[in-house]
């Protein structure tokens, strides 16, 4: 994997990311239960590696990436989109805290186009889909860790033989002007700067706002989830506070509905 030195010193949104930054960095991941043959990382180069992935792919915390890897990405977006990238940070040896800055190339003026903004992937406890939901014996499905969280850390420390998704999301303005631009993402570690950079193609179309899709979309809300999560009083004032960031953004996606939940049982 080509590493880039750096010169100069994801849509399913998921109701329970960091509404409070000091909430989320007090969180331990859980352990990977699989076992793997790690002599894999022998092949991997020293330091930390980059590359930006597919969007579409789950990768294992606990390998290496093998496969959806983009060193050159461009992306399209219309007028008034957001649109999504995925990084992959890897290393098989400890590197100390990562700091993560994303920002738009100075040389190229977009004032149509915002800050880019990053969230380190958290991974959860989960088991295998299998042939849908339902009821399943637990002491017979494995348990598996899936990424899931979207945390708005702008930094974390890797362990040894970890991969690490970051996911980076930016907008276009109804009035941006049509053309290629450019940002740069820059990692920052004690033992390693790195650089990458990606393209963003922003056609002369323009999408409508949320309020004008025809499309329905439903993605049910966990409210309980929120306060657990949070470790607040269920319908507090606090509670009500956490949630509205959050069902913002599901608007912001075009959603149409509101759960409304009558009894805390599934």
């Amino acid at each position: 994997m080509k590493k880039y030195l750096l010169l100069v010193p994801i849509i399913l949104l998921h109701l329970v990311t960091a509404c409070k930054r000091e909430k989320i960095t007090t969180k331990a991941e859980p352990e990977d239960p699989l076992s793997y043959d790690l002599s894999v990382w022998n092949t991997v180069d020293d330091g930390l590696n980059i590359s930006f992935a597919s969007t579409n792919i789950a990768y294992n915390k606990s390998l290496p990436p093998g496969k959806g890897l983009k060193e050159n990405l461009r992306i399209r977006a219309w007028k008034g989109e957001e649109v999504h990238a995925k990084l992959l940070i890897w290393s098989k040896a400890e590197t100390g805290r990562i700091s993560i800055q994303t920002i738009k190339d100075p040389a190229v003026p977009a004032p149509g186009l915002s800050e880019a903004e990053h969230r380190i992937v958290r991974y959860v406890l989960a088991d295998s889909f299998l042939n849908g939901c339902g009821s399943r014996d637990k002491d017979t499905i494995p348990s598996v860790i899936s990424p899931d969280i979207l945390s708005e850390e702008n930094s974390f420390i890797p362990g040894e033989m970890e991969c690490r998704p970051v996911w980076i999301s930016l907008e276009t303005a109804s009035n941006c002007a049509p053309g290629i631009y450019r940002y740069n993402t820059e990692l920052i570690s004690p033992l390693d700067s790195l650089s990458i950079s990606f393209e963003v193609e922003v056609l002369d179309r323009v999408l409508p706002p949320p309020r004008d899709w025809s499309f329905h979309l439903d993605l049910w809300q966990n409210p309980f989830a929120v306060a657990r999560y949070n470790d607040v009083q269920l319908w507090s004032q606090e509670h009500w506070d956490l949630m509205l960031p959050l069902l913002e953004k599901l608007a912001s996606a075009g959603q149409k509905c509101i759960t409304t939940t009558v009894t805390d049982r599934p």
